[in-house]
């Protein structure tokens, strides 16, 4: 088990987000490390819209297919999935 002081945790919170030190997520290449690197970014917090805003990295497209599939196959209004 490691243990931190919460100093230590903070740092590293920050230095893994990019927001401490040398910033390594810069333009466009940057913004698309970043979402990799975190797995998933919600875009909607408030979630008035009653969907799922979330951008992942292209290449988790593939494990998505079994949700495509059932929109597909629902009674479900494309406009709500």
């Amino acid at each position: 088990m490691i243990q931190l002081t919460n100093r230590q945790a903070r740092q590293f919170l920050l230095l893994k987000q990019g927001l401490l030190g040398e910033h390594i997520f810069i333009g466009k290449q940057g913004a698309f490390d970043f979402v990799r690197q975190a797995g998933c970014i919600q875009f909607d917090p408030v979630d008035a819209c009653g969907k799922n805003l979330s951008i992942f990295p292209t290449e988790d497209w593939p494990y998505f297919e079994r949700y495509r599939q059932a929109a597909r196959n629902s009674s479900i209004p494309r406009a709500n999935w």
